[in-house]
């Protein structure tokens, strides 16, 4: 059998890494569209040209954009789907367990929260024998 741990932080921080990177394809896009304006100056010798080469790199960028969003909304999603599931996972091990363990409390190791807001919310709750 083979075990893989994975941080919840770490995939956090790969989504992070990956929505940045879907801003700055945003901007670059931006930045070719406002380009793409001021073709018709260029005259009718270099003009086309210009605008196929302008459509070609418009296209690969939202191609590009669109793919980092989707890896950063799929690390997301992941991870929501992977508490969810420990938490569920835990319940149903509980539910299974003779009645007087039913109060079993499953040990968290690693992150508690993986998506940090301002606002905590309700405190997790203290384990005396997690480290």
């Amino acid at each position: 059998m083979t075990t893989f741990m994975l941080r919840l932080s770490a995939v956090r921080n790969a989504s992070d890494l990956w929505d940045d990177q879907a801003e700055q394809l945003r901007g670059g896009h931006k930045r070719l569209t406002d380009a793409n304006g001021s073709i018709d100056e260029l005259g009718d010798r270099v003009g086309p040209k210009a605008g196929a080469y302008l459509a070609t790199w418009l296209s690969e960028v939202t191609t590009l954009a669109t793919a980092a969003q989707n890896r950063a909304d799929g690390l997301d999603e992941f991870t929501v789907s992977t508490v969810q599931l420990d938490e569920q996972g835990a319940a149903d091990l509980r539910a299974s367990l003779p009645w007087a363990n039913q109060d079993a409390v499953a040990k968290r190791l690693g992150d508690i929260n993986p998506f940090p807001t301002d606002d905590p919310g309700p405190a997790p709750p203290t384990y005396p024998d997690v480290p």
